[in-house]
């Protein structure tokens, strides 16, 4: 297609009834989204708290707070890990359970003094744990509540619900303690909120109930990233219908991207700390330290890497976001032993938690261009926008970090 043609197949799509269709469709008002609250871990924590308390406006009493703690439990209830079964929690009042925020940096801390029950809440949206939180929290609420019934939380969008997290500190006699926090999703929340929704809503004010549906819209679309079937059609109707149109914009769109992906190979290339991979590629650039003998360290599958290195920092390069992330590549059979050490090594002494990619397991460390700035660092000249990312990178500390513990790791194999 030559100039003219693009620029009439192009205002044929601006002038699609589906296209306006499809924009009513998605851009229903949402309190949360038009604040811009839905990437913010304290919103979302004092939204939770207001609902969980049963002395606040919402009308349904302790029913929400009881319904998620079932929920939480549900698949460990019967184990000696966790000291409340479903229904110990059914038949609990709840009435006088106080929740605090932000107590002792706790992101929920909900106490019963009646039940002798409490229950620690780490909230997470899309950054992982940090600075041993879950064992500073549990050593707290241990020494301070010493006599109540304790359940711990672990809630973040996307993690897998089938196993225990285990978390150990030393209690004040310097004696080992173990503690387990309950893995629970977005998902898991979501549905308990519809539950809410559908057998307490007699219960509720006009405006509470638009409030409490607004943020249930709000996680399925941006923290879930469900989308509505009808939305999924009008999508695939509109691309039959302009392929040409769309694609020529994916193609323009796409250009951005590969930018990207030279002025992150230009970042790498121009720093003393790191090394880059060779086989990079547009969507990715992997690299390690370069203070860490990496001979000790090559025990990753073939596959993954040509080098075959268990751990690399990689720059992930999407359409609309720039990431730092630590990942952990798939071991040889020979070597899971080392895996698996590396992994729990990593994991205590950078205080992060990895999440299962296939057989990769990988950790956001820092946005280095997020999804809502990216329309707008792009439009900034390459220099800026160098400038702009190295700022985060520099800001969130991983190099030095990881390469101290490489080094450490290295030193006892």
């Amino acid at each position: 297609m030559n100039t003219e043609e693009q620029i009439k197949k192009l205002e044929k799509l601006m002038l699609s009834e589906d296209l306006e269709e499809l924009n009513l469709s998605t851009n229903k008002f949402n309190i949360f989204t038009a604040l811009k609250l839905h990437n913010n871990e304290i919103r979302h924590s004092n939204f939770l708290g207001w609902l969980m308390a049963p002395y606040e406006n919402h009308g349904v009493g302790d029913y929400f707070l009881k319904e998620f703690l079932k929920e939480s439990i549900k698949n460990f209830s019967q184990t000696d890990k966790v000291t409340l079964s479903l229904s110990d929690i059914a038949y609990t009042d709840f009435s006088d359970c106080e929740i605090r925020r932000e107590h002792e940096n706790i992101d929920i801390l909900l106490t019963s003094s009646k039940n002798k029950f409490l229950c620690v809440i780490e909230n997470k949206i899309w950054t992982g744990e940090h600075d041993e939180q879950l064992e500073r929290y549990a050593k707290y609420v241990n020494e301070n509540f010493a006599d109540y019934n304790k359940i711990y939380i672990y809630l973040t969008p996307n993690i897998e619900t089938d196993n225990l997290i285990q978390k150990e500190y030393k209690n004040s006699q310097n004696q080992a303690e173990h503690i387990y926090y309950i893995p629970m999703n977005y998902e898991q929340v979501y549905g308990v909120i519809n539950k809410t929704l559908k057998f307490k809503s007699q219960y509720m004010n006009d405006e509470v109930k638009i409030f409490i549906k607004h943020y249930r819209n709000m996680i399925e679309r941006k923290i879930m990233r469900n989308e509505d079937e009808k939305v999924t059609e009008l999508c695939r109707k509109i691309y039959r219908e302009n392929k040409e149109a769309i694609d020529l914009i994916i193609e323009k769109v796409n250009s951005t991207s590969s930018r990207i992906a030279d002025i992150l190979r230009e970042i790498v290339a121009e720093r003393n700390d790191i090394v880059a991979e060779e086989n990079n590629k547009d969507k990715y650039i992997r690299c390690i330290p370069a203070g860490v003998d990496t001979t000790k360290l090559k025990f990753g599958s073939e596959k993954a890497l040509k080098s075959k290195l268990a751990v690399v920092i990689e720059l992930t390069n999407h359409k609309d976001q720039v990431l730092l992330q630590l990942s952990i590549n798939p071991a040889d059979e020979e070597h899971q032993a080392e895996h698996t050490k590396l992994i729990n090594f990593l994991q205590e002494k950078l205080g992060v938690e990895f999440k299962n990619f296939a057989e990769w397991k990988f950790c956001n460390i820092a946005e280095l261009i997020s999804a809502k700035d990216y329309a707008d660092v792009t439009c900034l000249d390459d220099s800026e926008i160098k400038a702009y990312i190295t700022e985060k990178i520099n800001k969130s500390n991983l190099i030095p970090n990881l390469e101290k513990v490489l080094n450490a790791f290295v030193s006892g194999i």
